[in-house]
């Protein structure tokens, strides 16, 4: 049985010879098809190259073809004179100097920190009411706000003890604050500051810490404060006087004041690290004098006979040339002499100022080049007047050739600058001691720009130095 199964299975598997010989018929058609299909794409391929050679070389004969355009439109735009009262854009002004490229551009710096994040969302259209897609983007914007400020009170817990030996009660001091005053020292500093430094009057000042600090101040309270920490600020004032005067170099000016509506005069003394104010009726000789006596270094000065102080001094070369081109508004055009002697001393001057070697051969040269021009015979009277004036200042025309000073006096006037303004507002003072404290105070913050320190925080030091001290 087995057997006969086997035979069957055999005979059902193997193919018939007719099939065979029709497979291999088919099979032999089918890879001439596939050679004949080969052949074709290799010969599309060779074609697709060809095609795109010749694109190339097209597309280099264009890119030729437009650079010649775009240099002949060059080449006529610049023969092509713009209008005077067309304004020309930035960008073709730095293209037109060729600077365009070599700058980089600038923007608005992002905070150092950030305090609080805040999420915004959207879910319409503002403009049309619309759905939105999803989040595709995040924008930042960095908003810088103030907050509305409150005064902090501070409740102090005082023991109060008997001593047996002093046979008196006895508590401690209070550092943060001055006797008898209900604000701290910080809030007094803060509003000297506010007076003497940024020159707000004092209804100002009270309506200042009203609105930002709901403080409410009478203005006799913000005129104690400023006359207390004058007060204590004035040994201190004394100490800056003498160390003025070991000064290398001082530049002093002065300018008018009032006290109680009568004319006075406001001096400031000013080195590279303390400034000095001082208010006088005098503007005679007296008032440097006294306050620069013993000083052995360079005063730097305008031209006013006051100022014969200090070993070696420099005047002021901008107040000389002031006075030259004032000639221009008198008889400057009319005279052919004064205006050959304004030019020569001018140039005299500006060469002098440009040179950047410091030496004493280099002050004698220019020492002697206005020897010789004022030497001649000049016939005008502004003339003369100008060579007596250089002949008995020559030694101090150009001490700033061989020492490390400025040839001017800008610093001591730059230092006035805020006591005019001062001046303008307030009238000046209403006292003898209201000018004290304010030349004081106006010291002590003038000196603290010049170390660069903040005012508050060695205000703040110095006082509870001074509380301590005392108990």
């Amino acid at each position: 049985m087995d057997i006969l199964i086997n035979l069957l299975l055999h005979n059902s598997i193997m193919p018939e010879e007719d099939d065979v010989v029709e497979l291999r018929t088919e099979n032999k058609m089918l890879r001439q098809k596939a050679e004949e299909l080969e052949q074709k794409v290799s010969d599309l391929e060779k074609q697709l190259a060809a095609k795109d050679q010749a694109l190339a070389e097209k597309d280099k004969v264009i890119a030729e073809f437009q650079g010649h355009i775009e240099a002949e439109i060059k080449e006529i735009k610049k023969q092509i004179r713009t209008p005077d009262w067309i304004r020309q854009t930035r960008a073709k002004k730095q293209e037109e100097s060729g600077i365009q490229g070599k700058r980089k551009g600038t923007s608005r710096k992002t905070p150092d920190r950030v305090d609080k994040v805040k999420n915004l969302n959207i879910c319409r259209c503002p403009d049309c009411n619309g759905k939105l897609s999803d989040t595709f983007e995040i924008r930042d914007r960095y908003v810088e706000e103030i907050q509305r400020l409150k005064s902090i009170v501070t409740k102090y817990r005082i023991p109060r003890k008997w001593c047996k030996k002093c046979k008196k009660i006895v508590e401690p001091k209070v550092t943060d604050a001055f006797a008898n005053f209900r604000f701290g020292l910080f809030l007094c500093l803060y509003i000297v500051a506010l007076n003497i430094g940024l020159s707000l009057p004092i209804r100002k000042i009270k309506e200042l810490l009203r609105f930002t600090y709901g403080i409410n101040i009478s203005v006799g309270e913000i005129q104690n404060i400023i006359a207390k920490v004058a007060e204590e600020f004035g040994p201190q004032y004394e100490y800056m006087k003498k160390e003025l005067k070991k000064m290398k170099s001082v530049y002093a000016d002065e300018t008018s004041w009032y006290i109680n509506g009568k004319l006075c005069w406001l001096w400031v003394f000013i080195s590279e690290e303390i400034a000095i104010y001082h208010i006088q009726k005098s503007r005679g000789k007296k008032v440097p004098a006294k306050m620069l006596r013993g000083f052995l270094g360079i005063l730097i000065s305008d031209f006013y006979s006051a100022y014969t102080q200090g070993k070696i001094s420099q005047k002021c070369l901008v107040h000389l040339l002031r006075d030259i081109f004032n000639w221009k508004k008198v008889k400057y055009f009319k005279s052919k002499e004064l205006q050959k002697f304004a030019l020569s001393l001018k140039k005299i001057i500006l060469e002098a100022i440009n040179i950047e070697e410091k030496s004493k051969d280099n002050r004698l040269k220019y020492e002697k080049k206005v020897k010789r021009l004022i030497s001649k015979s000049w016939k005008d009277g502004e003339i003369k007047t100008m060579c007596r004036r250089l002949d008995k200042h020559l030694n101090s025309l150009f001490t700033f050739l061989e020492y490390e000073v400025d040839f001017s006096n800008n610093r001591a006037e730059r230092a006035l600058r805020p006591c005019v303004v001062a001046r303008k507002i307030s009238y000046g003072s209403r006292s003898k001691k209201g000018a004290l404290h304010f030349a004081t105070l106006k010291s002590i913050n003038q000196t603290c720009k010049l170390k660069d320190q903040d005012f508050l925080d060695y205000g703040k030091e110095y006082l509870i130095e001074r509380i301590t001290s005392e108990s």
